[in-house]
């Protein structure tokens, strides 16, 4: 239904003609000093039937036809409390106010167990769900429990939410409209005893899942070395439209299976590229937390000390070559070139290697407004026009073109597919003007091209293969300083 179409005016004046007998009627029986949506759907919830005012507003809602019925739920999806209200008022709202619950749910670490535990298996239930996000937070360790085993063993809560992934994953086949599935860790607290998630855990979801999910991403930075759910995710390749990944150990195995080594462990020739038809999107970002912490290793490496991108890189290239993947409009696989210590103009970059233009383009980073603070700057464009700033996660998306963004409840979703489900955005990444225009906070970089009059920073581009170095530019008659300002030279 468009937002201009009849039926959407006509909700839209049914709303309003809620809200007016709502306000018709003494405050006392609202208990608030006005009435919107929200407080006429939480009153209906609450109020005994045979209040005048329930009366009114059930008669009106009750001649709704489904579709403006539902249109009126979705103004509530910010307020999942409220859905839960609405399904349990009368049988005529039940399946349409569940229907519009279930469609993008959101766990956490926090309320997986509830969920497999109060939301009973059903098909009616679990058909609803059309994306599902499940965001783990770290567990800490039980206060009575001993860490050193922790740390081996793992956290009891560990162990325990591993037990409710799994129950969860054994749902998947029920989610017949599920198009979407993100599994992520957001953050990594450092030096956390107890708390990972096992590599079978992942496996688990990604051999349940229903031929309806289309769209799949993997963000976590917590898993064992001996970890290799590559080949798994080959398996699913052929199904998939949209694909993120950011792992700790990744090998070419994601998209060929039978590739030879060396000794050494570098990959010799590429073989045996599976075929993803439907593909449209790829993205492998091999940045995990932090610019300055690690990048993916190769799962293949027996010490885990070769960076993953060279490979994929190499494999990807092969599969586009091969017309495996004939709708592919993006194909990035995301890494890292850390900054010159010698040299105060040198910037880290993420570093974006464009497999379909066989280029590649280094995005200068660095930290500003003091340390410990999660505050960054990239530049996505030449001068500052193009430069954004985020906190450290919000670089990846930046990097990545915003291709899977957040909506405002939490669900993870790919950008074509979010502007779609009308769902809001919840934006990580402010452009600089904004950011300078509210906060206090500049940087080295601002100040310099401030002082002389000149564009001193731009990404650099060069060959797919290749991770161009990214350097402020320092003018002639001006000279660097130790931490990176300009000096005007009098010489």
């Amino acid at each position: 239904m468009s937002r201009g179409s009849p039926q959407a005016t006509n909700a839209g004046r049914v709303g309003i003609h809620i809200r007016a007998q709502c306000r018709s009627f003494p405050v006392s029986a609202l208990g608030t000093s006005s009435a919107t949506p929200h407080s006429c759907f939480s009153l209906l919830c609450h109020t005994s039937a045979s209040t005048p005012i329930c009366q009114c507003a059930h008669a009106i809602m009750s001649t709704l036809p489904p579709d403006l019925l539902l249109l009126v739920f979705e103004q509530l999806t910010s307020t999942p409390r409220t859905l839960v209200q609405c399904t349990l008022c009368c049988k005529h709202w039940h399946a349409h106010a569940r229907a519009v619950l279930y469609r993008h749910v959101v766990l956490r670490s926090s309320t997986v167990s509830t969920f497999v535990k109060r939301v009973k298996i059903s098909f009616d239930t679990d058909s609803e769900i059309h994306s599902l996000t499940v965001r783990l937070e770290d567990i800490h360790h039980a206060a009575d429990e001993d860490i050193v085993i922790a740390a081996e063993k793992a956290s009891q809560p560990t162990q325990q939410l591993w037990l409710s992934l799994r129950l969860l994953a054994s749902r998947l086949q029920c989610m017949t409209k599920m198009h979407t599935l993100s599994v992520s860790r957001p953050k990594k607290e450092s030096g956390l005893p107890g708390f990972w998630i096992l590599a079978s855990v992942l496996q688990d979801f990604l051999t349940n899942l229903p031929q309806t999910c289309i769209n799949l991403e993997l963000d976590m930075n917590s898993l064992r070395p001996d970890t290799h759910i590559c080949p798994t995710i080959r398996t699913i390749l052929p199904q998939l439209e949209h694909l993120r990944l950011r792992l700790p150990f990744l090998c070419p195995d994601i998209c060929g299976g039978d590739h030879q080594h060396a000794h050494d462990g570098h990959v010799v020739e590429p073989s045996h590229p599976i075929s993803a038809p439907l593909l449209k999107q790829c993205i492998v970002n091999t940045v995990l937390p932090s610019p300055k912490a690690s990048v993916s290793r190769r799962c293949c490496d027996p010490k885990r000390r070769l960076p993953a991108w060279p490979s994929l890189t190499t494999h990807f290239l092969a599969l586009l070559d091969a017309g495996k993947a004939p709708r592919l409009k993006k194909l990035w696989v995301i890494s890292r070139r850390l900054n010159e210590p010698i040299d105060y103009g040198s910037y880290i970059a993420y570093v974006r290697h464009d497999v379909l233009t066989k280029t590649s383009t280094s995005l200068p980073v660095r930290r500003i407004g003091g340390l410990g603070k999660d505050i960054w700057l990239m530049r996505l464009a030449g001068g500052a026009s193009g430069d954004v700033v985020a906190p450290l996660r919000g670089l990846s998306e930046a990097s990545e073109e915003y291709a899977w963004q957040d909506a405002t409840h939490g669900a993870r979703l790919p950008s074509k597919v979010m502007k779609r489900s009308g769902l809001c955005v919840q934006p990580l990444v402010t452009p600089a003007e904004d950011f300078r225009r509210g906060s206090k906070v500049s940087c080295m970089l601002w100040r310099n091209e401030e002082m002389t009059g000149m564009q001193l920073l731009e990404p650099n581009r060069g060959d797919l293969m290749e991770e161009p170095a990214v350097s402020e530019l320092t003018p002639e008659g001006w000279v660097r300083e130790v931490g990176g300002g300009l000096l005007e030279s009098h010489v």
